[in-house]
């Protein structure tokens, strides 16, 4: 399994929520 590094910088929340769905969807494959 490959290890991915999601990065982020979020000043609002929304890019955090966005890394979030971004970790589930990675994981979930």
């Amino acid at each position: 399994m490959a290890e991915i590094l999601v990065l982020f910088y979020s000043r609002k929340g929304s890019t955090a929520e966005l890394a979030r769905q971004v970790c589930r969807g990675i994981e979930s494959v």
